[in-house]
């Protein structure tokens, strides 16, 4: 599947599966968590540490999974085995951790 940016050039060569993809992530995207974890993004932005100390990936992370938790929801499996599925491996649970107490307080 192609980059969001080039949806309009190559959308209608997608398979049915990449566009089913697509429609649910613009859906969530557009949605109620899909703008609080922009808000928790842009907050991490902002913040000198957040922004250079910890890496991308640690930090998307950390803003997906304080959203999840400002809507009450909870992830089934623990937050260890999820981390290391979602970031597929590439992230250090103590980065995340250190990421998500620094979200919590901004």
């Amino acid at each position: 599947m192609e980059g969001v940016d080039t949806v309009g050039e190559a959308f209608d060569e997608w398979d049915r599966e990449a566009k089913e993809e697509y429609g649910v992530l613009s859906e969530i995207m557009e949605g109620r968590m899909g703008r609080r974890c922009r808000a928790k993004a842009v907050d991490a932005c902002r913040n000198y540490e957040l922004a250079n100390l910890f890496p991308a990936r640690a930090v998307a992370l950390g803003a997906v999974y304080v959203s999840l938790e400002a809507s009450r929801l909870r992830i089934e499996q623990g937050v260890s085995e999820w981390v290391k599925d979602i970031g597929s491996g590439k992230v250090d649970k103590e980065d995340f951790e250190e990421v998500v107490a620094i979200l919590r307080n901004t």
